[in-house]
């Protein structure tokens, strides 16, 4: 059992927290002692929050295309749950559940709507691949579905892997989300955005590709209104190629922001500084002008509500025991976005320990 006591949240309000069999309590239960508890200390300038989740990251360290060790993008860059977006179809699920069952990090995963998931770059050309029957015991891993719905992925499929998929979703009566990647056309915007159901989630908002999703001039186009209205939820996933800091200016000078922060992470946009980590992203977007407490919201509550996952994402009594603690630092730093476009950091949020699922592990110091 655990206690963190005059920890303090993003606004400097103080708590004490308990942590009894994975779970947060806020005061002591008359049956046990004070000294029944490991006390962990912090300095005065470490925050909580509920534990982050990216929720948009490759983490199959088997994929030859975007792989990573799911404990070094996971509770080693201060992320308690990590979601893999679509690295592995229903024919490699059980090779992520077993994964998963050795990690201290909390594994989840979107599963590709290819049977085959990321096994080559256009794994929906083949229609044949687009099929899913999942067992019971993986109900509450997958969390979801990933279709990458680009030019380079459907090849002269366009739009038909997507009907495929949503006509057998319909069929079977599933209720959980569907995460689609829009990239260069065809397949169009418009046409992906009218297919799409409440609660599904549109990921690399900020490619600023094709001029569909906002104008030039960085207002919102009319299918990117229609889907605010239908309540389709907007993920970063900043990736590679996909995080145009332009845009992200010029769309938040116009009111428009994301439902949900997230990296599209994996070994190579770690190496080659585009991404680095999930809190680097989080510092992009305190650059802008977007306050700490939004962008915590961004990955804390936004997505965990969005996933649907129950007793996660406030710190709250009863709610599943994981926690972020983090300081807020003054520097003078130069990131990057993914046209090589200069982005000043004079925020910095750095993460220094975590708790998942009850568990207590300080984050290690690595190089930026």
């Amino acid at each position: 059992m655990l206690k963190i006591l005059n920890i303090k949240d993003i606004n400097n309000i103080k708590k004490n927290i308990y942590i009894i069999n994975g779970k947060i309590l806020f005061n002591k239960p008359d049956q046990f002692l004070e000294t029944d508890f490991e006390e962990i200390k912090f300095e005065n300038d470490i925050f909580v929050s509920y534990g982050w989740m990216d929720s948009h990251v490759h983490c199959d360290e088997t994929n030859k295309i975007y792989g990573s060790n799911p404990e070094d993008i996971g509770y080693k860059m201060g992320v308690t749950t990590i979601v893999d977006a679509g690295s592995v179809g229903i024919d490699g699920i059980e090779k992520m559940w077993e994964v998963k069952k050795n990690l201290k990090t909390d594994l989840r995963i979107l599963l590709n709507i290819s049977k085959k998931g990321i096994y080559k770059q256009s794994e929906l050309s083949n229609l044949e691949d687009i099929t899913f029957e999942i067992d019971k015991k993986y109900e509450n891993f997958i969390i979801g579905f990933k279709a990458r719905m680009s030019k380079s992925v459907t090849l002269n499929k366009g739009i038909k892997p997507l009907d495929i998929f949503l006509e057998e979703r319909e069929l079977k009566n599933i209720k959980k989300p569907l995460m689609v990647h829009i990239g260069n056309e065809p397949p169009k915007f418009s046409d992906i955005s009218k297919r799409l159901r409440k609660g599904d989630i549109i990921t690399h908002i900020y490619n600023y590709k094709n001029n569909s999703v906002f104008n030039f001039d960085y207002t919102l186009t009319n299918d990117l209104k229609t889907c605010i209205n239908k309540g389709i939820i907007f993920d970063v996933g900043h990736g590679s190629e996909s995080f145009n800091y332009k845009c992200v200016n010029g769309t938040y000078a116009n009111g428009f922001k994301p439902d949900i922060i997230s990296t599209d992470i994996y070994n190579k946009n770690i190496e080659d500084g585009t991404v680095k980590s999930l809190a680097v992203t989080m510092s992009k977007f305190r650059s802008i002008g977007f306050e700490w407490e939004e962008i915590l919201k961004m990955v804390s509550y936004n997505p965990y509500k969005h996933f649907n996952l129950k007793k996660m994402g406030k710190i709250q009594e009863g709610y599943i025991a994981n926690l972020t603690f983090f300081k807020i630092e003054k520097n003078k730093l130069l990131e990057f976005d993914s046209l090589n476009n200069s982005i000043e950091i004079e925020e910095e949020i750095k993460p220094y320990a975590v708790i998942v699922n009850g568990n207590f592990y300080e984050v290690p110091k690595y190089e930026k």
